[in-house]
């Protein structure tokens, strides 16, 4: 009988960042953080395997006893290939010293002299040659020599490092600060250039906010590019747990939960999706006991840009399109005129066509009616509506990840599952979500659900169960926004001043374009709002200061003018009042902009959903409610005709009217998960 074995891979280390296998990004391990320097912490484990040449029979990189400090990779491989024969023989060369040397201890010195300098440029050399044709100038200074002084490293991973500062000049002059140095010779690929261009341009915009580091200038030099900060000397969120027994107590976790949702609902505004929210990630910016969190490691973050998509009402288009089709099988449009919307991809030439404007009926499927009036106004039969695009990198943290990442088509929504993640652990002391391996994980996210029974869960009080359950919800169409969870019965005691919430436009905008049956439904619905609920929405209303008790596209407007950052230019967060112009010729009254501003998924998770339906569909059968035939209502809901039978049963026979599970068909209507194609 043979015998089963595994390969003798050493685990993975907290800072080293596993990468895809096809995009290689700057570095984002939790040792490249800004705190100050913590004493290394050595393991007592040893493998009694270790000095054997042959496979050990533990899984691989397994621990006996897993710390909770340790965090898996950032950029995970999708599919999981197998691992490589040669890693147990080159752990062998390691340990009998025939391997390749560790570094040398000390921070790199940016005028690139010295042996280390000449050996970097050498490695650069080398890195250059296979990436002919890179621009690796970031239009940086190159003078951080006289400005900062450079000191002790900090923490090191796969593409640089971290080192302590002092200023010499300036508004930091005499002042410690974080040097985060990234070799320029790891970025192989134009992606993993972007990417640091985006870090450094989303930490600019950022900068302003109370919880975000404080970003100070970006130099480069042959090199490396040089990220100067804020240096957080009270360390880790992630260590404050730990020195605390593994858990906080409900009150100061609050404390906690505020700060991360106060910043994270700043970035939500400003069209910034973090992607890597863990307890790693925030620092305090003193040892102090009530020190202000600040948010750090934007590596993986990203923009989230409207698109164009397709839904009901005509519009004119007098520019040439390209016409594509998605991976649902509905159609985008890239309009190639005044605005400024996202590129039609360069790698796969096949998926689009440059078509004249006489051709748009060839590529049209048989659901979707386009009609052609003449080439110099072309009609659709529906309407081009802005919506978010999805992003489709699996990036993040294992244990913070959420199940729609895993499906490779996100949004904002995924940063408020890793909130929920680390609620939980802050209140239990433990990982929702656990497992031996990554894809151990993965699964455990996509299938199993928190455990909320075992200790302390019975000792934690109802709001924050229900509030963590909220954040955790594996549809993400039903979790909180982190305005939405700042107004929940859990924190509302703090009084804490609610900020704006960019999903209260999304919606309006949608509102805008509903029909008016549709817009009836929601009327109803909003008159059925319990009273918790209507709380988030008063704020919100009165943070868009409605005049005479009403709101305008002018309120919208100004609202978000107060908050405009080049993060909100970048990810053309403003486009959005483009599609509510017709608010400029009406204005909407509290209760209306309820029913523009509630989401009927959202209500669907509150464990009174159906006493809410019920009442709601009263109030429609008294105002709303009229005659509709299946294919009114099929077209209201966006059903072809193949699936007619299914829309008679939302249909009363007696009457012709909408039945109960119509109405309720009808409010959630049809959602599209678009994912926009940026391969990375």
């Amino acid at each position: 009988m043979g015998h089963c074995c595994s390969k003798d891979e050493p685990a993975v280390n907290n800072i080293e960042v596993i990468t895809s296998v096809k995009h290689p990004t700057p570095p984002r391990a939790a040792s490249e953080v800004v705190a100050a320097p913590t004493p290394p912490v050595t393991s007592g484990f040893s493998n009694s395997f270790a000095a054997s040449p042959f496979q050990s029979p533990l899984p691989a990189g397994f621990r006996p006893s897993p710390s909770p400090a340790s965090t898996p990779g950032r950029k995970f491989r999708w599919p999981f290939p197998p691992p490589s024969p040669a890693k147990p023989i080159m752990a062998i060369m390691r340990r009998r010293g025939l391997g390749k040397q560790q570094p040398k201890e000390g921070p790199i010195p940016e005028d690139g002299g010295g042996e280390g300098g000449e050996a970097r440029e050498r490695v650069a050399d080398a890195a250059g040659a296979g990436v002919l044709g890179l621009d690796k100038s970031f239009g940086y200074p190159n003078n951080l020599a006289a400005k900062y002084e450079l000191g002790k490293e900090l923490g090191r991973g796969h593409f640089g490092h971290t080192c302590w500062a002092k200023g010499k000049k300036g508004e930091v002059k005499g002042q410690p600060v974080a040097v985060k140095i990234i070799s320029k010779a790891k970025m192989t690929t134009a992606l993993s250039i972007e990417d640091v261009r985006r870090e450094v341009k989303i930490l600019k915009a950022l900068s302003g906010h109370t919880n975000t580091i404080k970003f100070y200038d970006a130099f480069e030099d042959v090199n490396n590019v040089y990220v100067v900060m804020e240096l957080c000397e009270g360390g880790e969120l992630l260590d404050r747990i730990l020195s605390r027994g593994g858990r906080y107590t409900e009150e100061d976790a609050k404390t906690i939960v505020v700060q991360i949702l106060i910043v994270v609902a700043y970035c939500h505004l400003q069209g910034v999706v973090h992607r890597d929210l863990k307890p790693e990630n925030f620092l305090f910016t003193s040892r102090d006991e009530d020190a202000p969190l600040r948010v750090i490691d934007f590596g993986l973050s990203d923009f989230v840009r409207p698109v164009l998509m397709l839904t009901k009402e005509p519009i004119t288009i007098r520019n040439a399109v390209y016409i594509y089709r998605t991976t649902n099988r509905k159609l985008k449009l890239n309009y190639m005129g005044s605005l400024n919307v996202s590129s039609q991809p360069a790698w796969d030439p096949l998926s689009s066509y440059k078509l004249g404007l006489a051709d748009c009926q060839q590529l049209v499927s048989l659901t979707i009616r386009f009609e052609v009036y003449d080439h110099d106004c072309l009609k659709f039969s529906l309407l081009l509506q802005k919506v978010d695009e999805h992003l489709n990198d699996i990036v993040g943290s294992a244990y913070y990840v959420a199940p729609e990442v895993l499906r490779r088509s996100y949004n904002l929504e995924a940063d408020m599952w890793s909130i929920g993640v680390i609620s939980y652990i802050l209140l239990c002391g433990s990982r929702p979500f656990w497992a031996r391996t990554e894809s151990g994980i993965f699964r455990s996210v996509l299938r199993s659900d928190p455990n909320f029974d075992d200790s302390p869960w019975p000792n934690v009080s109802p709001e924050a169960k229900d509030f963590v359950k909220r954040l955790l919800n594996k549809d993400h169409r039903k979790r909180m926004t982190a305005a939405q969870a700042l107004s929940h019965p859990w924190l509302r005691d703090l009084n804490q001043a609610m900020p704006l919430d960019i999903f209260i436009f999304k919606m309006v905008k949608s509102y805008i374009c509903a029909t008016s049956f549709k817009r009836a439904a929601l009327k109803a619905l909003a008159k059925a709002i319990p009273e918790d609920e209507l709380v988030y929405l008063r704020t919100q209303f009165n943070l868009l200061e409605p005049k005479n008790g009403s709101v305008s596209l002018d309120n919208f407007r100004v609202a978000l003018a107060k908050h405009v950052t080049d993060a909100m230019k970048e990810s053309r967060v403003p486009d959005i009042l483009n599609v509510m112009q017709q608010l400029a010729y009406k204005t909407l009254g509290f209760e209306e902009f309820c029913a523009a501003a509630i989401s009927t998924y959202q209500l669907e998770a509150l464990e009174g959903w159906e006493s809410i339906a019920t009442a709601a569909f009263g109030f429609f059968e008294q105002e709303g409610n009229r005659v509709i035939s299946v294919e009114e209502l099929a077209l209201e809901m966006n059903i072809g005709p193949t699936a007619h039978s299914v829309v008679k049963d939302y249909i009363r026979s007696s009457d012709g009217k909408l039945s109960f599970l119509g109405y309720t068909k009808l409010l959630h209507g049809v959602t599209i998960r678009i994912s926009n194609a940026r391969y990375r």
